[in-house]
């Protein structure tokens, strides 16, 4: 079993598809949903205290055999790495500091340890209210009769909202899937079913979408090539006529075929965007690919 954060990356497709194949399956959990940065082991004190105290000591003994040999007495881009390979080690793969960091943050035991972190405990405000007597009193008796009487159907609501399809159509419909998400729907493991189908099936429309986009760019640029190739064995080379005998709507064709991501909205104007054309005359023609096997990477 594998206990980890929740970071995004805990739901990038490749690695839930990695855990879940049968030939090698894992069991992940989710600990921490909205807590993530405070469940980062390796910036536990006991962690990155080491790390400084061991660098300062090993670019020191560098300095001095720098001075030693007649070398400048500087750190370069390249002694870091040689560095951190000597102190790597020592600091993280210290059994003892990593059992109590991971003790601390309440990564192992699941000790709870991470609900007393400073900035999850919310500071109580000493307040004295007459809440026996008075408009005061009568207004929160009132407050607790309403509470009491909807309670029952809340929970009828609740329970009907964590029922296995509703959890899943929750995922599926989700804007952003992300582990706080799973959590609010009591789905801890990503193996659960109930993730899992919603999880491939947001993949699968995600796939599907990318694809028609990438089938349009591809008419889009398809239609302009030939939309261009038709209007230079109309009018001739760019350079012979200089526009001057384009229509406003040839004038677009021109400039989208040569448009560049860079390039703000086209002209309005006849007249404008045969300037736009004369100016964008020296741009390379861009790669058209017609064929469905080109511009696969575009």
């Amino acid at each position: 079993m594998l206990i980890v954060d929740g970071h995004q990356s805990r739901l990038d497709p490749l690695f839930v598809e990695y855990i879940n194949n049968k030939e090698h399956k894992w069991k992940v959990r989710l600990g921490v949903p909205y807590a993530t940065t405070l469940w980062q082991v390796g910036d536990a004190s006991e962690q990155n205290g080491f790390v400084k105290s061991e660098w300062y000591r090993e670019k020191a003994k560098l300095l001095v055999w720098k001075s030693e040999h007649g070398l400048p007495r500087a750190i370069r881009p390249e002694d870091v790495m040689p560095i951190m390979n000597r102190i790597f080690s020592k600091a993280y793969g210290n059994e003892t500091n990593n059992r109590k960091a991971t003790a601390e943050h309440g990564w192992f035991p699941p000790n709870r340890k991470l609900v007393e972190h400073p900035s999850l405990v919310r500071k109580k405000k000493e307040t004295v209210l007459n809440v026996d007597k008075g408009f005061a009193g009568s207004v929160l008796d009132h407050l607790l009769r309403e509470r009491s009487q909807s309670d029952g159907a809340k929970k009828a609501a609740e329970k009907r909202k964590l029922t296995s399809n509703a959890i899943s159509e929750n995922i599926k419909k989700s804007q952003r899937l992300t582990s706080g998400v799973l959590a609010k729907n009591a789905v801890h493991s990503l193996d659960d079913p109930r993730f899992l189908e919603p999880f491939r099936q947001r993949k699968h429309e995600h796939e599907v979408k990318e694809e028609e986009k990438k089938t349009k760019r591809k008419a889009q640029a398809s239609s302009l090539f030939i939309g261009v190739r038709e209007l230079r064995e109309k009018h001739g080379a760019g350079k012979s006529h200089l526009f001057a005998t384009f229509n406003a709507k040839e004038c677009g064709y021109y400039l989208q075929y040569n448009k560049l991501k860079t390039d703000g909205a086209m002209p309005k104007g006849l007249s404008e965007r045969r300037q736009q054309c004369k100016e964008w005359i020296e741009r390379p023609s861009p790669t058209s690919f017609p064929c469905q096997s080109d511009g696969e990477e575009d």
